[in-house]
């Protein structure tokens, strides 16, 4: 007997950010399993914004990831003061979030999928005394990634999470 494996509640997106002393470290895989497609796509977006880059990986929902997505390139694109610190814009990606499960959450639920994104943020703005590093839930509220816990993964965790527990310090140097 066969039975076909259910790719749209599993997640197989990986995403890591490594806050380390001399910076921080982003990598993604591109893969994106929808029913019984298998197809490549950035999950990592970058931002330029006052002559700062911060970056904004994502796992969950693609239609979700896109929908806010598109939504806070818009709100930067009609921004006219710049933002100074990196929390300030994971609370206004955050905005964009709330904004989207309000539009989308109840339709989602009522089809037998959850509401899920989970994003890391990254990057140092010019009030930044260092690059940082956030990691946004689904309910649009966030954490700082720090030295005490140098590095978070989102997506499926069990690839390299255990050896990154035993060696990763952020005394490592990035390379």
């Amino acid at each position: 007997e066969w039975l076909p494996y259910d790719y749209g509640r599993k997640q197989v997106t990986f995403c890591l950010g490594i806050k380390v002393n001399g910076g921080l470290v982003a990598i993604a895989d591109t893969r994106v399993i929808s029913g019984n497609e298998n197809i490549s796509a950035r999950k990592v977006t970058v931002f330029k914004h006052n002559g700062d880059s911060m970056f904004l990986m994502t796992s969950g929902l693609r239609s979700v990831r896109d929908k806010a997505v598109t939504y806070f390139e818009d709100y930067l694109k009609q921004r006219e003061e710049p933002f100074d610190r990196l929390f300030k814009v994971a609370n206004a990606f955050a905005a964009q979030l709330r904004t989207v499960a309000v539009e989308d959450k109840l339709a989602l639920e009522a089809s037998g999928l959850t509401f899920n994104i989970h994003c890391l943020l990254g990057g140092q703005l010019a009030g930044d005394d260092e690059p940082k590093l956030y990691l946004n839930y689904p309910q649009a509220n966030w954490v700082e990634i720090t030295k005490e816990t140098p590095y978070a993964i989102i997506g499926s965790p069990g690839y390299g999470k255990p050896v990154l527990d035993r060696t990763l310090k952020y005394s490592d140097s990035m390379q």
